[in-house]
């Protein structure tokens, strides 16, 4: 019902757009803008769907706000930083199995373990926090965990395994940094199976 409802609304949006357009173009364009529009509605219906199918299976059963809210701020923080989102959810599960409460040995905090002597004061300067203790509300952290992903991406040109070694903090230690990495691609293989399962 929802996902109908979704693309009825992107249709109406899309018939009014047309209707500024030139006549001669109006045909050919809204059909081809109509089938891009429902495709990209259909395939962010099921990337949501298969998000809450995988914090299901990770304990968050029965917790349908907190999943929402935590589907949510990783769509939208993974449209604004360019990025997978399976990757932010992965790095979120990885690091505290979505405990946005955590607060880890040395100091990390939230669901992307996100240590503050290495980041506020850069993530200050974006907006996305304004203290360290923002890092412990979801949906800051879920912005918080995919500008530092994106930031290391760029830092190795686009190197993923670089930038999780980068991200998880484990410099001098190459072997936790393998694990880390191997836990991370196994998780996102996961996804990728609810995905494609019909």
């Amino acid at each position: 019902m929802l996902k109908r409802l979704v693309v009825y609304t992107a249709v109406i949006i899309g018939f009014v757009r047309m209707a500024e357009a030139p006549k001669m173009y109006q045909t050919e364009a809204m059909v081809r803008m109509m089938g891009d529009r429902i495709d990209r509605v259909i395939q962010q219906e099921r990337i949501y769907t298969v998000m809450h199918k995988y914090l299901i299976t990770q304990g968050l059963r029965g917790k349908v706000k907190t999943r929402n809210k935590i589907v949510s701020s990783i769509l939208s923080a993974s449209q604004k930083y360019n990025l997978d989102p399976a990757l932010i959810m992965v790095i979120l599960d990885t690091e505290s199995g979505f405990d946005f409460t955590e607060i880890g040995d040395d100091g990390e905090l939230g669901g992307g373990q996100i240590s503050p002597s290495d980041w506020v004061g850069i993530l200050k300067i974006y907006g996305i926090i304004n203290r360290p203790k923002d890092l412990l509300i979801p949906e800051k952290n879920v912005y918080a965990c995919a500008f530092i992903l994106r930031y290391e991406l760029d830092r190795v040109n686009g190197d993923l395994d670089k930038a999780l070694f980068a991200y998880n903090g484990v410099k001098k230690n190459k072997k936790a940094g393998e694990i880390y990495i191997a836990k991370v691609r196994s998780s996102m293989e996961r996804i990728r199976e609810f995905l494609n399962e019909k």
